[in-house]
């Protein structure tokens, strides 16, 4: 199941950069044809639900979930639609012991109000009023001087996150409307006093699922610091390129990691990578 997932996920979302990096290094004019020929429509969600998938037969195979869930609680799960576009990643037990007993009260719709109007406020008034803004200096950028380019910059930030936490804003509110509690996937991450922490700030559920499904499966930090430091570079290299099938994508992903690596050794070599709290 693991593997049918996978190479779906790598056929409808990086069969365009496979078949490409593989024209880049044999030259072989058979990967650009066949790039070419074929056309891919990217299945909404995609990236979403086979996370969704993977955790939950991981956690069938590794006895985390011993009850047999039915035919309607699968796809439930699955396909809970306020989440189901971009997050957050949900777990078995973050849902279905709530599908027989949502609980709808006046605080819960209260809560979901807010959050709802609250995440339609960035969305609609930060982030899409910002994006015509930046996107002409990414556009042309040659054509700003350095400290446009520098507010650009400080400006996509703004819209990424709006953008992005604000959908997860009005997906927890609309949960919270049908009597559902999902997963906060944001607590003020540019608050963070570390690359370290800012992971544990920052799309959170993707953040733990990477950690549960990928670094302690590669060994975690059980095997010696150098090792340890190596498999979080690769998680978040690979998770890097679960945000999008190109290169830029996968240097963030080593970036981000190597930045990671460099905290670990300022802590090894007595250099705190957070402030002391007074």
């Amino acid at each position: 199941v693991v593997i049918f997932n996978l190479l779906n996920l790598s056929v409808f979302k990086y069969f365009y950069f496979f078949s490409d990096t593989f024209f880049l290094i044999s030259h072989n004019v058979f990967f650009k044809d066949v790039s070419s020929s074929i056309s891919i429509i990217l299945p909404l969600a995609i990236s979403f639900y086979t996370f969704q998938l993977l955790a939950l037969q991981i956690d069938i195979h590794r006895g985390r979930l011993t009850k047999r869930i039915s035919f309607q609680e699968y796809f439930l799960f699955i396909l809970f639609f306020p989440q189901l576009i971009a997050g957050p990643i949900m777990r078995t037990e973050d849902f279905l012991p709530q599908l027989n007993s949502p609980k709808i009260t006046k605080e819960s719709m209260i809560d979901g109000l807010f959050l709802l109007i609250g995440g339609l406020f960035k969305k609609v008034v930060i982030a899409d009023n910002i994006a015509p803004i930046v996107n002409p200096l990414f556009s042309n950028p040659e054509k700003f001087d350095s400290l446009s380019l520098f507010l650009g910059c400080i400006g996509f930030v703004a819209q990424v996150y709006c953008d992005f936490s604000g959908y997860t804003d009005m997906a927890r509110g609309l949960a919270k409307l049908l009597g559902f509690e999902i997963p906060e996937n944001f607590k003020g991450p540019f608050l963070a006093a570390s690359f370290r922490e800012f992971w544990t700030r920052w799309h959170i559920t993707l953040s733990t699922w990477l950690r549960d499904y990928l670094y302690i499966p590669l060994g975690g930090n059980k095997m010696g610091s150098f090792r340890a430091s190596l498999n979080m570079l690769i998680t978040m290299t690979l998770g890097g390129f679960w945000h999008g099938a190109n290169l830029t994508y996968l240097l963030w992903g080593f970036y981000s990691g190597l930045m990671l690596w460099l905290e670990r050794i300022l802590e090894k070599i007595g250099i705190p990578s957070e402030p002391k709290s007074v």
